[in-house]
């Protein structure tokens, strides 16, 4: 769960059996995601952070710590 500087919540799904393990993360790291967002009653999912296997192009990922997870 990502706490956002605004007070909410976002849930981040990432699937590791797809995309390669993130790091560690830290309080205070910075993360950049593109995938997927739902909306939902406890702030929202972000979902399909990686690559899509069936090779769709538009496939997420994750930026955090210099790196870039897909």
């Amino acid at each position: 769960m990502i706490r956002l500087e605004t007070g909410g919540t976002l849930l981040a799904d990432y699937n590791i059996d797809i995309a390669p393990r993130i790091a560690p993360l830290e309080v205070g790291d910075s993360v950049v995601l593109r995938g997927r967002y739902v909306w939902n009653e406890q702030g929202g999912l972000m979902h399909w952070l990686h690559h899509d296997p069936s090779g769709m192009p538009g496939g997420g990922w994750v930026r955090t710590r210099g790196n870039l997870y897909q």
